[in-house]
Order: C-alpha cells, then sequence, then structure tokens
C-alpha cells in the first residue's frame, strides 16, 4: 500500500514537473507591479535605432541608463499605470475583454486593446503604436514598497530629511493646491537655504511661481535675502526677462531695486549692460535710481551707455535726470570727455542739450 502511495506520488511530481504545476492564469493574476526587462529595454533602443549604425561600446549604457530609470507598470483591478523613477502617470481606467489561454485581452479606456501573455512572474505585450514586445518581471515586495515611498515623494512631497534644494524643486514642479498644502505642514522651508544660500522666494521668482512667491512673503520671508553671489529675488527676478507682476509684488513687500551684487550691480545697471531699453525705462517707472548710488570714480550707467554707443539709452538715461557731473577715473573725466572719446556725434549733441560745456576741460 505504502509502495502503491509512493508511486503516485512520484507520477504526479513527475507531471507537475513537466508542466510546471503554474497556476491558472486569471484576469488577477496580471495585479502588482511590474519592471521592465534589460533584455526589453535593448530591443526597445535597437528599434528606435533602426537603421542607424549603433555603438557597442556604449549600447550597454544606454541599456543600463534606461533600465535604471525604473520603468515600471501597475495594473489594479481597474487601472493601468506606468512610472519612470517614481514618478506616476495618468492612470487609465481598464476592462478584461477576455483571458483565455493564457492570454488576457484588455480594453485601455475604450480606445485600444492589448493582448498580454501572462504567467504567474511575467508579461508580455505590445504596446498600442508599437512593434516591438516588452517583458515584464513582477517587483518583489521590497521593490514595490521602495516604489511605493517614491511615488509618495513625487505626489505628497519629500521628507523633512531630504536636501533642501531637492524640496525647493519638488515645489516648483508641484501644483499650487500641492505646494499650499506642503508648505503648510513645512513651514520651516519659508526660511530654509539651499548650499548656495538660496531661499525658497528665489526658487520662486527664478520659476515664476506666483503663488508660492505670495505665500512666503505672507509667511515672513526676507525679501532682500542675499544668496551667496549676493544676489536677492530682485535680481534674479530682473535677470533675463522682466516679470514686472512679481517685482511688484517684491517691491511692495519692501524689497531694494538698486540692490548690487557681488559684481556691484543692480537690476538697472544689468539692463544697461545688456541694451534693454524696454527693460530699464520699466525699471525706473519701478523706482530704480538712475545713477545707482555709483561712488565718485566708478562708472555710472549714463558712462555705460555712452561708452557702448546706446545712443537711445543715453537719451533715456538724460531725461530720468542721470548726473551729468559725475567723472570717473583719477583724471576724473566727464560724461562729455568720454563721449569724445568712446560715443557718437548724437551722443555728444545730447550732453550738451543737457547742459554740459564744451569748453569746460574734462567735461
Amino acid at each position: 500500500m505504502i509502495t502503491k502511495t509512493l508511486t503516485t506520488l512520484a507520477v504526479l511530481l513527475s507531471a507537475c514537473l513537466l508542466t510546471g504545476c503554474a497556476k491558472p492564469v486569471t484576469e488577477e493574476t496580471i495585479v502588482g507591479y511590474w519592471q521592465v526587462t534589460p533584455d526589453s529595454v535593448e530591443a526597445m533602443l535597437r528599434q528606435q535605432a533602426g537603421d542607424q549604425a549603433i555603438d557597442e561600446d556604449s549600447f550597454g549604457k544606454q541599456i543600463a541608463r534606461h533600465f535604471l530609470s525604473k520603468m515600471v507598470i501597475e495594473f489594479s483591478a481597474t487601472e493601468f499605470n506606468q512610472y519612470r523613477g517614481g514618478r506616476p502617470g495618468r492612470p487609465m481606467p481598464y476592462t478584461v475583454v477576455s483571458v483565455e489561454d493564457g492570454t488576457i485581452l484588455l480594453n485601455i479606456a475604450d480606445k485600444a486593446e492589448l493582448s498580454i501573455t501572462a504567467t504567474q512572474d511575467s508579461l508580455s505585450f505590445v504596446f498600442p503604436r508599437s512593434e516591438q514586445a516588452t517583458t515584464w518581471s513582477r517587483l518583489s515586495s521590497e521593490r514595490v514598497a521602495d516604489l511605493k515611498q517614491q511615488i509618495d515623494h513625487f505626489v505628497n512631497g519629500p521628507d523633512a530629511t531630504a536636501a533642501t534644494e531637492q524640496r525647493f524643486m519638488w515645489l516648483m514642479n508641484a501644483s499650487p493646491e500641492k505646494a499650499e498644502a506642503y508648505l503648510g505642514k513645512h513651514p520651516d522651508l519659508v526660511q530654509a537655504r539651499t548650499p548656495k544660500q538660496q531661499t525658497l522666494l528665489h526658487y520662486a521668482v527664478r520659476f515664476k511661481k506666483e503663488p508660492i512667491v505670495k505665500f512666503a512673503l505672507a509667511a515672513g520671508a526676507d525679501v532682500n535675502a542675499e544668496d551667496e553671489s549676493k544676489e536677492t529675488a530682485v535680481n534674479l527676478c530682473t535677470k533675463f526677462d522682466l516679470n514686472e507682476p512679481l517685482l511688484k509684488l517684491l517691491l511692495d513687500a519692501g524689497a531694494d531695486i538698486d540692490h548690487k551684487n557681488d559684481r556691484d550691480e543692480n537690476a538697472f545697471q544689468d539692463a544697461i549692460d545688456d541694451e534693454d531699453l524696454d527693460k530699464a525705462r520699466a525699471l525706473l517707472e519701478l523706482g530704480a535710481a538712475v545713477d545707482a548710488d555709483v561712488a565718485i570714480g566708478n562708472k555710472t550707467p549714463l558712462f555705460e551707455a555712452i561708452e557702448d554707443e546706446q545712443t537711445e539709452i543715453v537719451g533715456m538715461l538724460l531725461e530720468a535726470g542721470a548726473n551729468i557731473h559725475h567723472t570717473v577715473f583719477d583724471s576724473k573725466d566727464g560724461a562729455l570727455y568720454v563721449a569724445a572719446r568712446y560715443g557718437t556725434l548724437e551722443t555728444i549733441e545730447l550732453l550738451t542739450a543737457a547742459g554740459m560745456d564744451p569748453n569746460a576741460g574734462n567735461a
């Protein structure tokens, strides 16, 4: 009797090994998180290359880079989603059309069908509008825990142990509602600084995030805080394209429009250096000082414009009341003298019309 039982068990075990003892594939089989396999990444890259020659020496690095981007897909009971490095995509609803012989046919958002060859540990399918089949392996429980932590980071923001610049960048990419909620939980960020001494206000101005600028100012941010280059939010607000709405917010909060960076230049001088007449005019209208508190012996914006033959800007500066009696260099050269050496005839005419005496030595 015992011998017969053992023989029967041996036959069953043999049959199990031959068939793989696989669990039957059902619509629940695909539920979970799946990561693309390296072989699939290589196949996708070769397909994208098409007829172009592939540098085999660097091809392995390309595969590693794409694989390390952690392309992951998730099937819940009703939705399909994709993740790259933990960043969630837009979930799409799906319905199961059929399950037959290890193949699951899905309808994705009533827009496309997806035929999946499935086992308990792997999936294989061709994405819509693609010709290359991709293979996916089921994530371990440890990897799922790591992924969920990454997803939480992207959705709800980094925790308080993350680097300040990382937290600032998350806020720059978050919706206004999520940013406000995050700052409500972490009000200390308003006064925090990065290793380069930039504040949240620096970042918000640089990335043109008006809601965060308003929140930071209302929460008591130092509107004149300097970074390691002695630049304030005002300097960043006017560095490239002038953002007047943001600049007005800063000025209303007490920002110094004439603040100078470590190059001893303020926003108005930068506009003159860039030959940006519209920006210079706008800054003057907002209260910028035309002579920028320049010490005797140093060049004022008027002198810079004269030397650069920016006749239109010279005229604007004179209309704004630029000091025509300022002198530069040890020789105490005046604006008219500099115009005679470096400027244009039209500039000389503008200066004399403004009251400069061509017979007054180094005027």
